[in-house]
């Protein structure tokens, strides 16, 4: 099992947008082959998110690049 972690650092001006493209990633990420989607954003840190998701191999890894 691979745990793929990924940050994000969102322009303040484009933060809705982003967060309404976000809402379609779990299911991509499920059809990809990953699963245990989580998505944060750090407290401290506005506008910092972080993704996390498992998959089985790299070669998932590479679809979900």
């Amino acid at each position: 099992m691979i745990t793929v972690f990924i940050e994000y650092k969102i322009d303040p001006e484009k933060r809705e947008e982003y967060l309404h493209a976000m809402q379609s990633i779990p299911l991509e990420i499920e059809r990809l082959g990953g699963r245990d989607y989580r998505h944060y954003e750090g407290i401290e840190q506005p506008n910092l998110f972080v993704e996390t998701c498992e998959v089985d191999s790299l070669a998932a890894y590479e679809q979900l690049k």
